[in-house]
């Protein structure tokens, strides 16, 4: 990312941000505020990839909660957090049903928003359960949607 990015987007830690940075909305109002110091992001992300190894689908759908919540970069988490999650859903499903699910989530991006913020609610003390039922929810959906256009078009 050399000289793609604005100077107060660069990373300026030893591998993440190193300070605290936030989203905010169309009215200033901060949406999410992630991780800091540094190394709190990295004892995340090792422990986002030990749910990984056990290889199991709601593993992966927690472990995307996980990257994106931790936003470990000020700019380009969303990309590189669909690709890490189609990657992970490539070996619990297969690469197409992964693909099915991006296009999902991207037609109800304001659904998945809304299931990030049920999490990191405050009385929700960060159970997943919510967002695990949302993206299962979205997978079945993308793959109806899947199984429509094949007995659509032979």
């Amino acid at each position: 990312m050399h000289n793609e990015l604005a100077p107060d987007q660069e990373l300026n830690g030893q591998l993440f941000c190193k300070g605290p940075v936030q989203i905010v909305d169309g009215n200033h109002k901060t949406v999410h505020s992630w991780f800091f110091p540094e190394f709190k992001i990295i004892e995340d992300i090792h422990t986002r990839l030990e749910i990984l190894s056990r290889g199991s689908l709601v593993g992966a759908l927690i472990s995307h909660f996980m990257f994106e919540t931790v936003h470990p970069f000020h700019e380009g988490n969303g990309r590189v957090g669909c690709f890490l999650f189609r990657m992970c859903l490539s070996e619990p499903l297969s690469p197409a049903v992964a693909l099915t699910l991006s296009s999902s989530i991207n037609q109800n991006v304001l659904k998945c928003y809304k299931a990030f913020q049920t999490v990191e609610h405050l009385l929700n003390h960060s159970d997943c359960t919510s967002f695990v039922i949302f993206l299962l929810k979205t997978l079945l959906a993308g793959q109806q949607e899947f199984a429509n256009l094949i007995e659509q078009h032979p």
